[in-house]
């Protein structure tokens, strides 16, 4: 079924495609955490990988991420010349995957664009800005329930705002299918809740390939915000 996009969406996803091709003076180092586990931060991470990845152009990496499961055979690993322009210090660390490279281990990551690391779930909020030192912006995934959201805001709003913080936004991720209303009414009206990505039947299967739409415009909504987020005072 073909899902017809409001005027409003349309500019959104517009404008979210030109977000995400901002232009970037070092790399763009991107952290994915949560306040709580199982609240989807690897799918995020490597939904974001890879978008970047194929949208972008540039050479981006994933850090920090188990081995993402499910169908791949539909997308382009980077291929030997894309490699070859590696630093060689890289090219022992990583290696090609769909539309990106991949390391587990820590690594140099000045020879990339843009780095996406997946911490996981973040345990200590309040040692949080050290745990997040060095990154430009930072994706709290969280759940559909109200609780779980109110705390994810509050510390993108803490983050954005300390000395050692970064610029947060804020995923609401529907993994446990809810209906309720209030992520997307917040994506409305608060400034660092960026994107509410619906349940997903390919996500909650373990797969990524067959995709919803929704997903994928969603993705595409997140990897634009993070391209532009500033932190409080840099927003001035």
């Amino acid at each position: 079924m073909t899902t017809m996009l409001g005027a409003v969406e349309i500019e959104r996803l517009d404008r979210a495609v030109r977000d995400l091709h901002a232009p970037t003076p070092t790399v763009r180092r991107i952290v994915v955490t949560s306040l709580e586990s199982g609240a989807g931060t690897s799918t995020v991470a490597t939904l974001l990988a890879r978008t970047l990845g194929r949208h972008r152009g540039g050479r981006v990496l994933l850090a920090g991420s188990p081995a993402p499961a499910g169908d791949f055979s539909a997308l382009r690993p980077p291929n030997d010349a894309e490699q070859a322009m590696l630093p060689a210090e890289a090219r022992a660390l990583v290696r090609p995957w769909h539309d990106a490279w991949r390391a587990v281990d820590p690594v140099d990551d000045r020879g990339f664009d843009v780095s996406v690391y997946d911490l996981g779930r973040t345990a200590d909020p309040m040692r949080a800005p050290a745990a997040l030192a060095g990154a430009h912006a930072v994706v709290l995934v969280a759940g559909p329930a109200r609780t779980s959201g109110e705390n994810a805001l509050a510390l993108a709003d803490a983050l954005a705002a300390h000395p050692d913080g970064a610029a947060t936004v804020v995923a609401f991720s529907n993994r446990a299918r809810s209906r309720s209303p209030w992520p997307r009414l917040i994506c409305e009206r608060h400034p660092r809740a960026s994107v509410v990505l619906p349940y997903d039947r390919a996500l909650a299967s373990g797969r990524m390939a067959g995709l919803s739409g929704g997903t994928r415009r969603g993705v595409i909504a997140l990897a634009g915000d993070v391209m532009v987020a500033r932190k409080a005072e840099e927003a001035r």
